[in-house]
């Protein structure tokens, strides 16, 4: 899995953006022409993104074209969608250990069946002999 689906799972967001958002996590102060060569995007669609991003209120652009993360927000938003990652696993584990002993339930009724039944053909056996 790449990073940047994470960032488009914890963000709610597209491609294009989850991708410039990761890059302006590594580099925080960039301008659009760097993003596009750094994440091979359209420079068009860097101003796209980047729009889309200020509008969300994860960076800043100046009028000299710098484009500045707003980190703590970021960071903010990855620690409490990393939080939920966690207690999805711990979710999905739960729901494992649950199916596994329901299985495991499962497998000691019919051993259990299968024993009253071995002990009553054997019962018959005994009985129907000499």
């Amino acid at each position: 899995m790449r990073i940047h689906a994470l960032f488009q799972f914890i963000f709610d967001i597209p491609v294009y953006p989850s991708k410039v958002l990761l890059d302006l996590y590594l580099s925080p102060v960039s301008t659009p022409s760097d993003i596009s060569k750094r994440t091979e995007i359209a420079r068009g669609k860097i101003y796209q993104t980047l729009q889309f991003l200020e509008e969300r209120g994860w960076v800043d652009r100046s009028e000299r074209g710098v484009v500045k993360l707003k980190v703590e927000v970021v960071e903010e938003t990855l620690k409490v969608g990393i939080e939920g990652l966690s207690s999805m696993a711990e979710d999905f584990t739960n729901l494992k250990l649950i199916a596994i002993s329901d299985e495991k339930v499962k497998v000691e009724e019919k051993l259990t069946y299968l024993k009253d039944q071995e002990e009553r053909i054997s019962g018959r056996k005994v009985r129907e002999g000499p």
